[in-house]
């Protein structure tokens, strides 16, 4: 059976279906998107069996020649590390040998809190009681605003600049034109987003609305002023013969100008942990840019 609508909760974890995001008691929880991916085919199905097979056509599909078994199994302990569960006695997810997996936690489509039992109707006489006492505190109220003096406006001019550098990742381009290379890029950007997302000093455009530029070639300004960026982001992705090779680089929107460049070699291994790594390489590098330290601004601003 389906759950009840796009955000569930479990236990102390919340997860919205449609972005992907995984909270722990309101405290966002790091989880890279293909393991989101897998979580979220289970908990579409709750206490079914999904099979590894259904499983590879649903997130890698048919054309993807990849170690399957080795990736899903990454994600699978990826899921029971971020939801604190055990193989042994699994609170979450159950494995089924060599079948598949089963959500196995109940769920719900509202928090705990938001549907508490309700309150005994109040005697006359305690409601007589309450309205007077809110009566007077309503007037002591009226009094100390009108001789509180008048709040000051901030001044337009000079005001204090936003603290968050808007920044949009675009779909890196797949050069080899594969089907496996371009799940590969796919999950580059998704990664990617994910990394830079981490960091409260940067707005990240959402993965839904960056992927909507895949193969629209339009100009960096055209794409800045529609998604309301500061900086934008782009990638391509080349297979060699052992190694992946990884070109990204970011451009200014006001200017159009390419202000940091970097061209790297990721050894060929698992596609999730080279898109994880690709994706640390490029954030650590933009955060080092784009990240104010000390009061100076950022680089070519």
């Amino acid at each position: 059976m389906n759950p009840p609508n796009d955000v569930v909760y479990f236990s102390t974890f919340r997860l919205d279906l449609r972005t992907g995001e995984l909270d722990d008691n309101g405290t966002r929880v790091k989880l890279q998107p293909q393991p989101l991916r897998v979580l979220a085919e289970l908990i579409r199905r709750p206490g079914e069996t999904v099979t590894r097979e259904e499983l590879k056509h649903a997130l890698w599909g048919e054309d993807t020649h990849v170690d399957f078994d080795q990736g899903l199994n990454f994600c699978v302990r990826q899921i029971r590390r971020a939801l604190r569960d055990s193989a042994s006695a699994p609170r979450f997810v159950l494995t089924l040998p060599r079948r598949g997996y089963r959500f196995i936690a109940v769920l719900r489509s509202l928090p705990v809190e938001t549907a508490p039992a309700p309150k005994p109707e109040a005697r006359p006489r305690e409601k007589v009681a309450r309205h007077a006492v809110a009566f007077r505190l309503a007037a002591v109220l009226a009094a100390a605003l009108a001789a509180a003096p008048a709040p000051l406006r901030p001044a337009r001019e000079g005001a204090a600049p936003s603290l968050r550098t808007m920044l949009a990742v675009l779909p890196f381009q797949n050069l080899e034109g594969g089907g496996a290379q371009e799940s590969l890029s796919d999950g580059l950007t998704e990664e990617t987003i994910h990394e830079l997302a981490r960091s409260e000093r940067l707005g990240v455009i959402a993965r839904t609305s960056a992927m909507t530029y895949k193969g629209a070639r339009k100009p960096i300004g055209q794409v800045g002023r529609e998604l309301g960026v500061e900086y934008v982001l782009e990638g391509s992705v080349r297979e060699g013969c052992s190694a992946l090779s990884v070109e990204a680089r970011l451009v200014r929107v006001r200017d159009q100008a390419q202000v940091w460049s970097e061209r790297f070699d990721v050894p060929q291994r698992d596609p999730l942990l080279v898109q994880s790594e690709a994706a640390e390489r490029i954030g650590r590098a933009l955060r080092a840019r784009l990240i104010p330290v000390d009061g100076q601004d950022v680089v070519g601003a």
